[in-house]
């Protein structure tokens, strides 16, 4: 399992200094949701430290990636082009919320009283979420916008091949070995225990 991770950790790391975000989607579907939650925050950390990016950001894009590749692992039974279109559709979406949650990481402390998008304490519930909605839209929808193409894209074109590459490594990392015991012989020349004829698969 850890060399599995390891592996896979490199390979996204990868993948993400590219700058498509839709194999954390394709990861999360194949391995699950707790092991889409450990790879996607564990490589962006590591991407952070790679590229210089560690910041008081840092940790909500580590939970916000998480989520993505923990939800990916929650979605329904699929196969096939509906599953790769499925995973196109939610790769979109999650371009959208990824960058809608991330933005709370710092809107709160924009205080600006000049400012109709910045955050104002004291305002009732529905004046704040009308200033986010436009503070986001201001400063990140285009972005989010950009980001949810691409994984739409990505996971249309090579979404097949990278399930496929996933669930060969997934079956390659299988070190564990079912163990069998082979029956005692009646004349005494076999003995119980774990047959070492057992392989991995």
């Amino acid at each position: 399992m850890e060399q599995r991770r390891g592996a896979e950790g490199f390979l996204e790391l990868v993948v993400q200094r590219c700058g498509d975000g839709s194999h954390r989607v394709e990861a999360g579907r194949v391995h699950g949701s707790g092991f889409g939650f450990t790879l996607d925050s564990t490589s962006l950390f590591a991407s952070a430290l790679i590229s210089g990016g560690v910041g008081p950001w840092m940790p909500y894009q580590m939970f916000g990636c998480a989520f993505v590749g923990m939800l990916a692992g929650l979605l329904p039974r699929a196969t096939g082009r509906r599953e790769v279109l499925m995973l196109a559709v939610y790769g979109s979406l999650s371009g959208y919320l990824f960058g809608f949650l991330l933005n709370l990481s710092f809107w709160p402390f924009s205080l600006d009283p000049n400012s109709s998008i910045a955050y104002l304490p004291g305002l009732p519930f529905t004046e704040q979420w009308q200033r986010y909605l436009a503070f986001d839209v201001a400063t990140s929808l285009g972005w989010d916008t950009g980001r949810a193409v691409t994984n739409f894209v990505c996971v249309m074109l090579a979404g097949s091949a990278v399930l496929t590459t996933f669930r060969r490594a997934a079956r390659k990392a299988r070190f564990r070995a079912p163990v069998r015991f082979a029956a005692r012989k009646p004349d005494g020349e076999g003995q119980a225990g774990i047959d070492s004829t057992t392989r991995t698969p």
